[in-house]
């Protein structure tokens, strides 16, 4: 199901991961560039909202000894005061997509959407394939005949899967759905 804060979440997951942990990489993948920039501002938007636990570099309180972060249009990177640099970059789709990056989480954000996916696949796998490696969280409603699907149907892959039905909502009943259904097919 669509429109139901899943993005959200998961952005939630990634900010805590570079958060809470020095010297840690996400790497977000989405269909265009404009969607891989709206990412990054809802990083930006989470962080903003935790003014207890992190700072906006411009905006550091006086006596502020915390993580401070800077987001870009592609980018946002946490310093902090002892440690290395965390760091989430977000990627239009294309086939060498996150190649040569070494990273701690991926998104793919509506994945069986994304021009070359199955390159970006090729080209990011390795990033988190090694022992200890990083997580990989894909994201998408399904589209008949990609790789999204091949991975979604394939019991052995290692992925652990999970459907969320329209009506997830509770303010989506029948009615809802017949008429959004009715709607979509004129």
């Amino acid at each position: 199901a669509r429109q139901l804060g899943f993005s959200w979440l998961v952005l939630s997951y990634a900010s805590h991961l570079l958060l809470t942990m020095t010297g840690r990489t996400a790497i977000m993948l989405s269909r265009t560039e404009e969607e891989a920039k709206e990412l990054i501002r809802r990083l930006a938007v989470i962080y903003r909202y935790m003014p207890e636990l992190i700072a906006e570099e411009g905006n550091v309180p006086y006596g502020w000894s915390g993580p401070v972060f800077k987001a870009t249009a592609l980018e946002l990177k946490i310093t902090f005061p002892n440690g290395p640099e965390s760091v989430a970059k977000a990627f239009p789709s294309s086939p060498n997509a996150a190649r040569s990056f070494t990273a701690d989480l991926i998104i793919f954000d509506e994945w069986a959407f994304q021009q070359f996916a199955t390159e970006i696949w090729k080209a990011a796998f390795p990033v988190i394939n090694r022992p200890f490696g990083g997580k990989v969280i894909g994201l998408s409603t399904i589209e008949r005949g990609t790789l999204f699907e091949e991975i979604f149907e394939d019991p052995d892959n290692g992925f652990n899967k999970i459907f969320i039905p329209w009506y997830a909502d509770p303010r989506r009943d029948q009615n809802w759905y017949d008429e959004t259904k009715r709607t979509m097919k004129g």
